[in-house]
């Protein structure tokens, strides 16, 4: 977000009157703050507002309307200083009020049109002040380019034009006497937008809601209103708002928005501006496993997850028979039926991580397993081992029908085969066994030995 400085918040006037409307009164920028103004332009007219029949006996050339609003009311004056010191340069000015309307504006109740050369001045500024006791001057040869300055009342408004009729030069003002004017509002905080495009043409084109920045603009402070702007210029003059922000489509890509905030008594306000960024979509990681196959009554799977997992998609198998988790992958075997399954892991377009749409599959089997009720271990290849491989198990122990325990084995998969733990050939006989789970789970019941001589 850059802040716009209120200097330039406020008075950076553009060179059209088609661009932003202050050459007209009911257009008038206003002045805000007690910060004196530089680097002011005036360019062309709009609306002829004054004519030679009002006071000081002339008309617009190329103007600029400000409209004060006073918070404490005392003296009010100021110095008009044109940046080139060229005695050309002529700078006029007609102050309207207090409190009357654009439409009915009536004769200016201060004004000057002295022409520096004219008048053999040696300088070209003007203004008013408290040594001068005219209320206007003007045209041409008449008056030295200052007036007298107003007493004016709390929460009088005031319109001032400013006219340069001949010559070419930006000017400034600073203000004088006691008087203040209201402080404009403080943008507090705003933030760029970012979002992904679709995978449909346009390219680079989002629908953004601009409202998520109100909050953050505003805070704590009162009686204030946020509006939208797609150029600085109609932010500056409040002309053609964004009607719908909460869904406004950019039109470039990066797109500079404006948001303006204003006092809602005043009319003082503040402008920052933010970023619209579309980028595109990115390619989730979605593969995964399983431990498979896996027994039905055994310990339920969980999904082993890729690095970088994108955990913003849903889980799904076919066909039907297996319970999964959509979100997390987790099945739930006391649930499911035995089987061959396709699970599907998908993740959609354009969804808050701005992930392009992708999905992995993976085969897993669930088995009818069982726990051995006997083993002939001769050396055939055909049952030699106690199999338990498709449990997780973490310990297994074997005891004897007196419950001495016969063999133990942490980690174990299928290495019993009827010998103790030092490698001693037991007899035919019924054992008895504990299985110790990773998850916690026991399970306990028996094992016939059987060899054939």
């Amino acid at each position: 977000m850059k802040k716009i400085t209120r200097l330039l918040l406020l008075f950076l006037f553009f060179s059209t009157s088609s661009v932003i409307g202050q050459n007209d009164c009911v257009e008038a920028i206003i002045i805000c703050g007690d910060a004196n103004l530089s680097d002011l332009e005036t360019v062309g007219i709009g609306v002829q507002e004054i004519f030679p029949s009002n006071a000081c006996a002339s008309q617009e050339n190329n103007s600029v309307w400000l409209k004060i609003r006073i918070k404490t009311g005392g003296t009010f004056g100021f110095i008009l200083t044109p940046q080139s010191p060229d005695l050309v340069v002529d700078f006029d000015f007609w102050i309207y009020g207090p409190n009357v309307d654009c439409s009915n504006m009536g004769t200016a109740i201060r004004c000057s049109t002295t022409n520096p050369l004219n008048a053999a001045l040696t300088y070209n500024i003007t203004g008013m002040n408290d040594i001068e006791t005219d209320v206007s001057e003007g045209p041409g040869p008449d008056g030295n380019g200052f007036i007298h300055w107003m007493t004016v009342n709390d929460n009088d408004i005031y319109y001032i034009a400013v006219d340069r009729p001949v010559g070419e030069s930006n000017f400034a003002i600073a203000w004088t006497g006691t008087a203040t004017f209201y402080d404009p509002p403080a943008i507090e905080t705003v933030v760029d937008l970012e979002t992904c495009e679709t995978q449909d043409p346009p390219h680079g084109i989002a629908t953004f809601d601009l409202t998520q920045n109100e909050a953050g603009a505003i805070g704590n402070q009162d009686t204030v209103a946020a509006t939208f702007y797609s150029d600085y210029s109609n932010a500056v003059a409040a002309t053609n708002p964004i009607t719908d922000p909460a869904n406004f489509q950019n039109t470039t890509n990066p797109q500079t928005v404006y948001i303006r905030l204003a006092n809602t008594v005043t009319g003082c306000f503040d402008l920052a501006n933010f970023e619209l960024l579309v980028g595109p979509p990115e390619n989730p990681v979605t593969e995964f496993t399983y431990l498979t196959p896996v027994c039905v009554d055994g310990v339920n799977p969980t999904a082993i997850k890729s690095s970088g997992f994108s955990d913003s998609g849903l889980f799904s198998a076919t066909p039907p028979g297996l319970a999964i988790d959509t979100q997390t992958g987790n099945i739930d075997l006391s649930l499911s039926n035995p089987g061959k399954y396709t699970i599907t892991y998908t993740v959609a377009a354009n969804n808050p991580f701005c992930f392009a749409p992708e999905r992995s599959e993976f085969a897993l089997e669930v088995q009818g397993c069982t726990i051995p009720k006997g083993i002939s271990p001769i050396g055939d290849g055909l049952n030699d081992f106690f199999d338990i491989s498709h449990f997780d198990v973490k310990e297994l122990s074997i005891f004897n029908r007196y419950g001495m325990k016969v063999y133990h084995k942490e980690n174990y998969k299928k290495e019993w085969n009827g010998v103790t733990d030092g490698g001693k050939e037991l007899p035919d006989a019924t054992y008895y066994y504990l299985i110790e789970l990773r998850n916690g789970e026991k399970k306990t019941g028996w094992v016939y030995v059987l060899r054939e001589h």
